[in-house]
């Protein structure tokens, strides 16, 4: 799956929100297994989202 947030819509609470849901849809359809992602490194706001969902 990819993710992406549009850039006029940056910085307002849809990536964090859209992790959440990706997590729960993933644990409703896997259960329990781990959940993996991928970020490229320089995509710093990326990596913060993923940071403060947890990841």
């Amino acid at each position: 799956m990819g993710i992406g947030i549009r850039p006029d819509l940056c910085s307002k609470g849809y990536g964090s929100r859209v992790i959440r849901l990706a997590v729960q849809e993933s644990r409703h359809l896997y259960g329990t297994k781990a959940v993996y992602l991928d970020v490229r490194e320089w995509n710093h706001r990326a990596v913060k989202c993923y940071a403060s969902a947890g990841f």
